[in-house]
């Protein structure tokens, strides 16, 4: 989304609207052209092009004019929005200049996207493909295309990532004394490589696993009066092991240790709240939730 969003922002230069020298505007569109940044109302008649001062500081103001308004008395749109299931709602709300749609329109952009590609071939000859961030050179109307397809995709995503970014940091800020908040997740397993290692090396390498666990609890010796004093308690746990198996069983296993290791120390949370990526082999699988309910 960011690459997209950077594409409009180079769509929306005075250079793609307008020869070289020439300022004014004379298409009339009424998304843009009749709006002057710099002046309220409706223009009439020859304006300053105003197309560069339509473009997007973040990601997230270029997805919202794809949405209908807040509702009143939220901070969030509406979950049929969000879907995709608004009628109003659409890529057609996104305000474009009829230079950027005009077929006859020849002038190009450049812009940037992720796409597989060919990276040369493997050992049994077959093409090796890869993810790349490509540029491309191509006129608005095929970048639009791309976006079109593109945005409502992420519009689901970044609410998602939103909410539970809001949920977090709600979670974490009504923890109460006897709770244990914890967030944890595999680290990419670590492989022992040497610098300058010998040609026979290079083809054998010795990898652990690295399961991160950080814990939040009720900071028992806080003090409100005390502005150095912190109300959460953070404790960091990190897990390591030949077993190269990610799954919910290594999982438990861990679990199990910082249960007891609470116990050794005489506490007893009353409650276990756990955040993690949401891997389904790891943590949202049956077999975790059996463990759970034991």
């Amino acid at each position: 989304m960011a690459e997209i969003t950077i594409g409009f922002n180079n769509m929306r230069s005075v250079k793609f609207h307008l020869d070289s020298g020439v300022t004014s505007c004379t298409c009339g569109c009424e998304s843009m052209c009749c709006n002057p940044v710099s002046r309220s109302g409706t223009a009439v008649g020859v304006v300053i092009c105003q197309s560069v001062h339509h473009t997007y500081s973040r990601n997230t103001h270029l997805w919202e004019t794809a949405l209908c308004p807040i509702p009143s008395g939220t901070n969030w749109h509406a979950l049929k929005c969000i879907r995709g299931d608004c009628e109003s709602c659409g890529f057609q709300l996104v305000p474009l200049c009829e230079m950027e749609v005009d077929p006859a329109n020849e002038k190009e952009l450049e812009w940037r996207k992720f796409e597989m590609v060919i990276a040369g071939k493997t050992k049994t000859g077959d093409p090796k493909k890869v993810i790349r961030l490509e540029y491309k050179r191509t006129s608005a109307r095929v970048f639009l295309q791309f976006a079109a397809s593109k945005i409502p995709q992420f519009i689901i995503h970044q609410h998602t990532a939103r909410w539970q970014d809001v949920q977090y940091k709600a979670c974490l800020a009504n923890l109460q004394p006897g709770e244990v908040m914890s967030l944890i997740d595999f680290a990419e397993n670590y492989s022992f490589k040497g610098q300058d290692e010998i040609q026979s090396q290079h083809w054998y390498n010795f990898q652990l696993t690295i399961l991160v666990h950080i814990t939040y609890s009720v900071n028992p010796s806080f003090n409100v009066l005390d502005p150095k004093s912190k109300r959460l308690k953070t404790d960091y746990f990190y897990y390591i092991s030949d077993d190269k198996i990610h799954d919910s069983l290594f999982v438990q296993h861990c679990l199990n240790i910082h249960w007891k290791s609470l116990r050794d120390v005489g506490k007893t949370p009353t409650r276990h709240i756990i955040w993690s990526d949401g891997c389904s082999a790891q943590f949202k699988c049956a077999t975790a939730w059996f463990y759970v309910s034991k």
